[in-house]
């Protein structure tokens, strides 16, 4: 069904078509002069008009010709003017009706405007301007009743439940709480594999426009959404509704299709999380802008098999994420406007990686801005080390120690907004359940080798984690192994080889059978880098590729020779993962990753920045003792962040290098600016010794 988004003045919606048609004018007097001066006010290219001598002529056009203004004069020789109006009431549902006439019928007039057979009327002589500005006007008038119509058929249409609520909101207060409790609150689930998912919320006094729920478009997509009305009381609670209903529409479609991209992966094809808020926009935003209303929202998709959520922050209260890994936890922030804010609005979405033992807290304002007695706001912070302090407990147990420390902070159980709080406690790695299989024959021929990298290309975007560098490498070491089968196994005699390929739980097998010559890899030496031998370089690289490579030979002449080559799948996230501690008022960092390159080094130094800042603290340790190489990036980061706290009255001092990155420091003079110690104590008794 098509929908119109944008009518232009004179120009109106087939109701039944839903199709913009022109408007128009019908006029009805039986004075041909009248006729004509009506014809010469309102002849204007925004609508068509029309003319009718007398009452009955004037019924047949009405019967058959949709009309938006009906312009008739009372006095006629069969009919009164009123009686053809009364008539049009029910053939035309929008049409604005108008009675022309002379101030002796004046009274007849008006008593027809009260019985609603006339909307309004025109006394003669008229004045050209002012009548052609009026109808231009009614039939705005009528556009907008249509398109309201329109709206609330398509809402009626979504939600039959909540259209008999609307019946009787005004009336039942009662009928406002429950539609809060029943269709803004989701249903916790139970069943999800490596998530274990907690929700509660304490009302306030008033009804509100708080709302949140679940969604699961595919089994390994879990969709949270939590959401805020501007606003309070009924009206509020109806516009979340709202605005539940279309996010359920687009997160959750009724058809679902597979799509066959270029890439050869067959996809389920469901909305992205900001498809999702685009498509939610469009629909509401035209009304709420109109109603003056607006909701913010975050939008949060955890996929189960790559270990990711992304999300779309549309203004909301930045839910927490606690690394296990890292020992805190950081907000997770977005930057798009709320939705019904702005007419066009461009949603993005953001991702960032999760393990085994991260926690998540989505919450509403009214936890953080609960106020005490003395007026201060709970915040942030506080929440933060609540869940740092009690990440290890059960999400229950979580939601009940957040509860309970609010309600005590506020010294009262009963808020002036709702609280609402969910969480969602990664269990395992979520891999335990993801297996995908392929498998292809090719023919012994060097000509095949492009279909053989083609199909371990279609496996490899499937993976999770660094999809690209993954299928490099494979691409190479099968495109190698192939090529020695050809060449050596078959001896370029004729023969098949089945390529098979499986994503487990941690990593990719690939593996060749081929019924070729067996051959003995402990025999194949390495390739001679000094250049008089060019052989031997393919196995080598297959070896170099792979974490794991398992030869069988065949048993018989027509049995079959197997090689599995096995790689980890690469689930870094591009970043130096660090951990850190607190001694004496010092921040000790470890530097967790073997490599500070330029990819690592903005997410290591806005680690290091954010934990300054959240821990109030200006000298810091750099413990090094992991790291295997740094470049000039990592270098400048370490420059930047003494800078920085020496700016503080602090310092930075590094511990723990090795050899080779001792030298880097020499290299470039570093070692000068740099305190330089052996280990993190060393460095940490230096800062607590009294300076001379």
């Amino acid at each position: 069904m098509a929908v119109a988004t944008e009518t232009k003045p004179g120009v109106l919606l087939d109701t039944d078509l839903e199709t913009p048609r022109k408007a128009n004018v019908l006029v009805i007097d039986d004075d041909a002069l009248v006729l004509k001066a009506l014809e010469k006010t309102l002849t204007d290219p925004r609508f068509e008009l029309l003319s009718a001598s007398s009452g009955a002529q004037a019924l047949e056009v009405i019967r058959r010709i949709p009309l938006t203004v009906i312009i008739c004069d009372q006095r006629l020789p069969d009919i009164s003017g009123s009686e053809v109006l009364r008539h049009a009431i029910d053939l035309q549902k929008y049409a604005i009706r108008i009675l022309l006439t002379g101030s002796g019928d004046l009274n007849d007039v008006v008593q027809a405007i009260n019985i609603g057979q006339a909307s309004q009327f025109i006394l003669k002589p008229w004045d050209d301007t002012s009548l052609l500005q009026l109808v231009c006007s009614y039939i705005e008038k009528s556009r907008l009743l249509q398109e309201n119509e329109r709206l609330q058929r398509l809402t009626n249409e979504q939600n039959i439940a909540l259209t008999k609520a609307h019946d009787n909101i005004t009336r039942e207060l009662k009928l406002g709480a429950r539609i809060h409790e029943v269709m803004l609150l989701g249903h916790v689930p139970t069943d999800l594999p490596g998530l274990k998912v907690a929700a509660s919320t304490a009302p306030s006094k008033e009804i509100d426009g708080d709302f949140y729920d679940f969604f699961r478009p595919l089994p390994q997509l879990f969709d949270v959404v939590i959401g805020d009305v501007m606003g309070k009381g009924i009206p509020a609670a109806l516009v979340g509704t709202a605005m539940k209903t279309q996010l359920t529409r687009f997160a959750v479609p009724f058809n679902r299709l597979q799509v066959f991209d270029k890439h050869g992966i067959w996809r389920d094809d469901v909305y992205s999380p900001e498809e999702i808020l685009t498509k939610v926009h469009q629909e509401l935003a035209p009304p709420l802008i109109e109603l003056e209303y607006f909701a913010s929202l975050f939008y949060g998709r955890f996929d189960l098999k790559q270990a990711t959520l992304t999300y779309v922050d549309c203004g909301s209260s930045k839910p927490l994420h606690y690394r296990t890994k890292l020992g805190y936890a950081e907000e997770i922030k977005g930057d798009n406007f709320p939705v019904g804010v702005l007419p066009e609005e461009t949603f993005t979405a953001k991702m960032t990686r999760f393990e085994k033992g991260d926690v998540f807290v989505f919450y509403s304002d009214g936890a953080t801005e609960a106020r005490a007695p003395s007026g201060e706001l709970f915040g942030v912070e506080r929440l933060k080390n609540l869940l740092e302090k009690h990440h290890d407990c059960s999400p229950d147990q979580l939601l009940t120690i957040i509860k309970d420390a609010i309600i005590a902070f506020a010294g009262k159980a009963q808020f002036d907004d709702d609280l609402t709080v969910i969480i969602v406690h990664i269990e395992n790695t979520l891999l335990t359940q993801f297996s995908k299989e392929m498998a292809a024959k090719f023919h012994c021929d060097l000509s095949q080798i492009r279909a053989v990298r083609d199909f371990v290309q279609r496996l490899c975007l499937q993976a999770p984690g660094d999809r690209e560098r993954l299928n490099e490498e494979l691409q190479l070491a099968i495109n190698e192994a192939f090529c020695n089968i050809v060449s050596h196994g078959y001896r370029n005699s004729k023969g098949e080889i089945i390529l098979r390929g499986e994503l487990q739980d941690e990593g990719i097998v690939l593996e060749l059978s081929d019924q070729g010559t067996v051959f003995d890899p402990s025999e194949v030496a390495d390739p001679n880098f000094t250049g008089d031998r060019p052989n031997g370089f393919g196995w080598y690289i297959v070896k170099e590729i792979a974490d794991k490579v398992i030869y069988a030979r065949k048993e018989s002449d027509k049995g079959w020779n197997h090689l599995k080559i096995y790689k980890k799948y690469r689930l870094e996230e591009g970043t130096m993962e660090i951990s850190h501690d607190t001694r004496d008022g010092i921040l000790i960092v470890t530097l967790e990753g073997e490599h500070l390159d330029a990819r690592e080094t903005p997410f290591f130094k806005q680690k290091v920045v954010d934990l300054l800042e959240n821990e109030s603290i200006s000298r810091a340790i750099f413990d090094l003792h992991r790291l295997q190489f740094i470049d000039s990036s990592g270098l400048g980061a370490f420059l930047s962040i003494l800078k920085s706290l020496h700016g503080k009255g602090g310092d930075l001092k590094l511990a723990g290098m090795n050899r080779t990155i001792r030298t880097m420091f020499e290299l470039v003079c570093m070692h000068k600016i740099f305190e330089i110690f052996n280990s993190p104590e060393e460095a940490l008794r230096s800062f607590q010794a009294p300076k001379a």
